[in-house]
């Protein structure tokens, strides 16, 4: 990144890794940490929030993932990681922990006719946010695969968990908390 230093006493993720391994690759997950601490302040605070991956425990769950897993042709699709995996970059990085909090949102379904909508969406716009490399299948391939499942139960918003990780950068290697 072009900035200094130290330049930032904050520095703020809201979700996008899964994105961001999908576009740049899981080699460069080390150097994006390695960026973001190196233009953290010391004694400066960096807030990641992440989407845990969710083990699915029901039939409709699986195939929702399923749904998920087949939208992608490429290889190259969004990584959902666990909080475990950061807390090991974070360390690896010279980053603390000061705080964990767990938020969660209610499990809902979008509608037949809102997934429907939502799928459509996003093949047609995969081009804007992803890299070329990172390809969908088109609409009529996902219907004709999962159109009887579409029709009677929808699909999941997988957003039903959300994990804040906050730390801080520190010369001195002792834990101080921050006020926000």
């Amino acid at each position: 990144m072009a900035f200094r230093e130290d330049s930032f006493d904050y520095v703020v993720n809201f979700t996008g890794w899964e994105d961001f391994t999908a576009v740049s690759g899981e080699k460069l997950v080390d150097l994006g940490f390695h960026e973001m601490t190196r233009a953290l302040k010391p004694e400066g605070v960096l807030a990641v929030t992440l989407i845990p991956a969710l083990e699915p425990k029901d039939e409709i769950s699986r195939k929702d993932v399923k749904l998920q897993e087949y939208m992608y042709k490429s290889r190259k699709r969004p990584k959902y990681f666990h909080d475990c995996f950061f807390l090991h970059m974070f360390r690896k990085h010279g980053i603390r922990l000061l705080e964990k909090s767990i938020f969660k949102t209610s499990k809902n379904r979008l509608s037949p006719e809102d997934a429907k909508n939502f799928l459509q969406w996003s093949c047609r716009n995969c081009r804007k946010f992803y890299a070329p490399d990172v390809t969908m299948r088109p609409y009529l391939d996902l219907v004709g695969r999962f159109g009887e499942f579409i029709e009677k139960h929808g699909i999941r918003q997988r957003r039903s968990e959300f994990i804040l990780l906050t730390e801080f950068k520190s010369n001195d290697g002792k834990t101080r908390r921050r006020a926000f």
